[in-house]
C-alpha cells in the first residue's frame, strides 16, 4: 500500500476530495470511528488569524476479483475529485471542523459498505477513515453466445473480436444467454427452464420451471420471458424479479404465441414476437405493463428477434421479406433495421444463407448477429448501417447468440 500527503496549500480552493477505486465499484467505510482522534500531530500551531487545521487519513481496502486499475477518488464536501488507489491511502489537511468524505468512480461489481462519511476534525491532528469494496465478477463489452464446440450445448464468452473465449456452464442444454445490465448475471434457459448465473458461471440457479427468451430490464430490477399462461396452450410475455420471485403476465392471449421480448431503453416499452394462427409472425410493441399493444412492422414476410438499439432511436430484428430487386426464390432471414416507430425500414444485410438474431454493441456502432454464410452457424459483427462484415467464430459446431448476447 502506497501511502501520500496532500498539502494544505492543494486543500484551500476546494476542500478535498479522496478517490478509492474499483472503477465503477463502491466503498464500504470500514475502519476507525470517523469521529475518533487518534493523537498525530498534523495542523501545527495557527497564528495571526490563519484557519485552524487538521488532518484526514483517506485509506481503501478492495477486496475480490476485477478490481479496476485505475482505483477510485473521492471528494471532500463536494469539492474537486482526489483519485486513490484501490489499496491505498492519503493524508490531507483541512480547516478544522465537520467534513462529508465521498468515495465516486466505484465499478458496477464492487460493493461498499457505505460511500461516504461524515468526520470531525479537531486542531492538530488526525482523523482516520476507511472505505471497504468486495468486487464480483462481471462482464463488460463482452459477448455470450451458445455453442455446440465442446460436443454439449453450452454458453462462452468472447472478446467483440472473438478472442479470449472461455467456457461458462457444462450443463448440457444452455441456451438464450441474456446479460444483466450491470454485466454480473447471465440469465438464460436450459429446456424450457429458465436459470441464471454469475458472470463467472458460478452460483447456478433455477429462476422458473417454464420460462424462455430471457431479457433484462435497462435498470436491472425485472426479466422478461416468455411461459404459458394458465392451461393455455399459448406462450405469453410474463416479468419477474430475478429472483424468480413477483411474477406477472403482460398479455395472455389464447393460441397466440407471444415470445422474444425486448426492453426500450428507458423501460417504458417491449418489443416482441407474436405468432398468429395463421402461422405469421409480427413484431409489435407495448407498454411495459403489457398495454397499448401495437403491429410495428405490419410487412410481407415473418419478423422475428427484435432487439431495441442503446440511444432508443432504433429497433433490428430479423424477417424473411423479399425485395423488389431480389431474385426469386428468396425469403430467408435477414437482418433489419427500422426506427422505433416502425418506419424508415431498411435491410442491413442480403445473402443466400439465414442471419439471424441481432445483438447491439455497447455504444450502438455494431451489432453482432449469427449466419450460416460459412456453412454452419457462425458469429459476426458489422457497422450499424451493415457495411463491414467480420465474421468473428469459426468452430466444428454451430455459435450463436441473442439480442441481450452482447455486455454493455
Amino acid at each position: 500500500m502506497s501511502a501520500k500527503r496532500i498539502s494544505r496549500a492543494m486543500l484551500v480552493a476546494a476542500v478535498m476530495t479522496l478517490a478509492a477505486g474499483c472503477g465503477d465499484d463502491g466503498d464500504n467505510g470500514m475502519g476507525p470511528d470517523p469521529g475518533s482522534e487518534n493523537g498525530t500531530e498534523g495542523g501545527g500551531e495557527n497564528g495571526g488569524g490563519e484557519t485552524p487545521m487538521g488532518s484526514i487519513q483517506v485509506t481503501t481496502v478492495t477486496v475480490g476479483v476485477q478490481i479496476d486499475p485505475d482505483g477510485y477518488a473521492f471528494q471532500v464536501d463536494g469539492g474537486p475529485e482526489t483519485p486513490i488507489g484501490a489499496n491505498d491511502a492519503a493524508t490531507l489537511d483541512v480547516p478544522a471542523g465537520d467534513h462529508v468524505i465521498t468515495l465516486t468512480g466505484i465499478q458496477t461489481n464492487c460493493d461498499p459498505v457505505n460511500t461516504s462519511w461524515d468526520v470531525s476534525v479537531s486542531e492538530g491532528f488526525t482523523t482516520s477513515l476507511a472505505f471497504q469494496m468486495d468486487c464480483v465478477p462481471y462482464l463488460t463489452n463482452r459477448i455470450v453466445f451458445e455453442s455446440t464446440r465442446a460436443g454439449n450445448n453450452e454458453l462462452f464468452a468472447m472478446d467483440p473480436d472473438g478472442s479470449n473465449v472461455v467456457q461458462l456452464t457444462t450443463v448440457n442444454g444452455a441456451r438464450e444467454p441474456a446479460v444483466s445490465p450491470d454485466g454480473r448475471t447471465v440469465a438464460f434457459n436450459v429446456g424450457y427452464e429458465l436459470w441464471a448465473m454469475d458472470a463467472d458461471g458460478g452460483n447456478l440457479r433455477v429462476l422458473a420451471a417454464d420460462g424462455n427468451n430471457p431479457a433484462w430490464s435497462p435498470d436491472g430490477t425485472r426479466i422478461a420471458y416468455n411461459a404459458h399462461s394458465g392451461a393455455s396452450s399459448s406462450r405469453d410475455i410474463h416479468v419477474m424479479n430475478p429472483d424468480g420471485s413477483n411474477v406477472v403476465v403482460l398479455n395472455n392471449t389464447f393460441q397466440v404465441q407471444e415470445t422474444q421480448p425486448t426492453w426500450s431503453p428507458d423501460g417504458q416499452r417491449i418489443a416482441y414476437r407474436r405468432l398468429e394462427n395463421l402461422g405469421k409472425s409480427d413484431v409489435y410493441v407495448m407498454s411495459s405493463d403489457g398495454s397499448n399493444a401495437v403491429d410495428l412492422l405490419s410487412y410481407n414476410g415473418d419478423e422475428s428477434y427484435p432487439s431495441w438499439s442503446p440511444d432508443g432511436l432504433s429497433i433490428a430484428y430479423v424477417s424473411t421479406r423479399c425485395r423488389a430487386i431480389d431474385l426469386y426464390p428468396c425469403g430467408d432471414n435477414e437482418v433489419h433495421v427500422a426506427a422505433a416507430d416502425g418506419s424508415t425500414d431498411r435491410f442491413l444485410t442480403s445473402t443466400l444463407v439465414e442471419d439471424m438474431r441481432p445483438s447491439w454493441s455497447p455504444d450502438g456502432s455494431k451489432l453482432a448477429f449469427d449466419s450460416a454464410e460459412s456453412g454452419d452457424e457462425e458469429v459476426y459483427v458489422m457497422d450499424a448501417d451493415g457495411k463491414n462484415r467480420t465474421q468473428i467464430t469459426s468452430s466444428a459446431g454451430y455459435d450463436r447468440i441473442y439480442p441481450q448476447s452482447w455486455a454493455r
